[in-house]
């Protein structure tokens, strides 16, 4: 029996129809809006983890979408592009009155919104497309926009809205959280230092056991693509630390920061230049510490807030950069200091005294990175303050100085600073004085006076490990001869003093630890 031949046309037709059966299947059309939709009263039902289509048909088009939340989830909220078209996406809680909880619009054409950590408690919600506010609206009758909430449990995470101390999330210390720099703008935020910054708010209540001072660290991971700052406020909302050390990609740090009265604080995270990233979160973390009195609490950036040094030593960091620490010492009674900082092997210091009224009275700057900084007779009649500074580049919350301040046993044969010029020498009442190299390259006159013309012996006892030069005048002070000293060696030599001159010891190679003895007597 011949069989019956299936025409060409047929049998392609066929063929098509089952290897694509499987994809038209598989594949499910997504909903698209139903207008009018243009009220609260008229929202479409949205439903969570699945995608709906819309269209800004007109230039004062408004898509609301409603959709109910039994239990606390996380919501990601996603609007695809459309071309040309700049839109936005509002956030809003239901009931009687529905509010604007977050308006998320990056104010750029053919660009898509997403809010992807949008804290939503049980209850009604209403999502609405819309044109944003920086261009003119325009119509697209072509180009559909595809809007999809995807819904995920709450963990250890931030709670958007937090976008003001009055909203800001509980931080528990010791425990990390985490959030998104998400979305770049915050439109509904119009007041403060940066109107539209979207900004993370967290509130942390400290305890301060029998009233005992704490130390609180706050640590920030960073984001790639976002530069981020950090600041802390108090319970009047004035900011007391703030941090912005680091690039973009970086973390941030407040370090040793000191809370001495209990309550609530606050922590404000936010990106410096309307940076976002939805997609990486960052951590948040706040731990506290007892305060040692040897240990530097921060802010103490300035001379109203500098610490009261209650020992002779004490230690700090510099952190951020371009952070400088003040000390106040209180002194009993004048007297002479030796003060020597010792810094991290990759800072450069730079230590500054001040007097009572403020007046510098010393800078000490003799060595580079990793070098003790030392003054090692300062003479001082009353309370003092001191500065801490890094040269150059240097942030390191990790590493720390000490600063450790001595005062020396009174002597009236002591040299007495300053005395690096004629009209500030030491007049040599004894025969016998003691003296430092007391920076690098250090001057000191002494004056000598006689009645007549008197011969003079001149004798100076070095320091070990170092080198002196000693040289004695005329009555103008121009050099009549010298003699180099090398370690603690003692040279020694006699002139002609014409009833006045001047002994001068140069540094020539600096130890600052060990003092040098000049001793000076008539021959007669």
């Amino acid at each position: 029996m011949k069989r019956p031949t299936i025409p060409y046309n047929v049998f392609l037709t066929a063929l098509c129809a089952l290897f694509l059966m499987p994809l038209i299947s598989c594949k499910k059309e997504i909903p698209v809006e139903q207008e009018p939709n243009n009220t609260f009263a008229a929202a479409n039902p949205l439903k969570l983890d699945f995608p709906i289509r819309g269209m800004l048909a007109t230039r004062d088009d408004i898509d609301y979408y409603s959709f109910d939340v039994d239990l606390p989830v996380i919501l990601d909220i996603q609007l695809s592009p459309v071309r040309g078209i700049n839109h936005a996406i509002q956030i809003w809680r239901g009931g009687d009155t529905p509010v604007l909880l977050k308006l998320v619009d990056d104010m750029r054409k053919s660009s898509p919104e997403r809010m992807c950590n949008f804290y939503a408690e049980g209850g009604r919600y209403y999502i609405a497309v819309l044109h944003g506010d920086r261009d003119a609206p325009r119509p697209n009758q072509e180009n559909y926009y595809t809007l999809e909430v995807k819904s995920r449990n709450p963990g250890e995470e931030e709670r958007e809205p937090n976008d003001s101390a009055a909203s800001a999330n509980t931080l528990i210390l010791e425990r990390d959280i985490t959030g998104y720099f998400s979305p770049a703008y915050n439109r509904l935020n119009r007041e403060g230092e940066n109107p539209q910054r979207e900004e993370d708010w967290y509130m942390v209540t400290i305890d301060l056991p029998e009233q005992r001072a704490k130390l609180l660290d706050v640590t920030l991971s960073g984001v790639p693509g976002v530069n981020s700052t950090l600041s802390l406020f108090d319970a009047a909302l004035t900011r007391i630390a703030y941090a912005d050390a680091n690039g973009a990609g970086e973390g941030e740090m407040l370090k040793d920061v000191g809370i001495t009265a209990e309550g609530r604080y606050s922590i404000m995270v936010a990106s410096k230049s309307f940076e976002s990233n939805n997609d990486a979160s960052y951590t948040l973390t706040a731990k506290i510490r007892d305060y040692e009195s040897g240990g530097e609490m921060e802010p103490n950036n300035d001379i109203d807030k500098a610490n009261l040094m209650t020992g002779s030593e004490i230690s700090g960091c510099i952190y951020p950069q371009d952070d400088v620490d003040y000390y106040s010492y209180k002194a009993a009674a004048p007297a002479q200091y030796r003060i020597e900082l010792t810094p991290p092997q990759t800072m450069d210091a730079v230590v500054t005294v001040y007097r009572a009224n403020r007046e510098k009275a010393w800078e000490i700057d003799n060595g580079g990175a990793g070098v003790r900084e030392v003054m090692p007779n300062l003479p001082l009649r009353g309370d003092f303050f001191i500065r801490i500074a890094a040269k150059g580049v240097f942030s390191d919350g990790n590493a720390a100085y000490l600063l450790r301040i001595e005062p020396l046993a009174p002597s009236d044969s002591c040299e007495y600073e300053p005395n690096d010029t004629k009209e500030h020498a030491n007049p040599l009442t004894r025969p016998s004085v003691t003296g430092y190299t007391s920076k690098k390259g250090d001057r000191d006159y002494y004056l000598l006076e006689y009645k007549k013309r008197t011969s003079v012996s001149i004798s100076l006892k070095g320091v070990r490990d170092g080198a002196l030069r000693v040289s004695i005048t005329d009555p103008l002070g121009y050099i009549l001869q010298s003699r180099d000293v090398r370690g603690d060696s003692t040279a020694v030599f006699t002139d002609m003093v014409d009833q006045k001159g001047y002994v001068i010891i140069d540094a020539v190679s600096e130890n600052y630890d060990e003092p040098y003895t000049l001793q000076v007597r008539e021959v007669k």
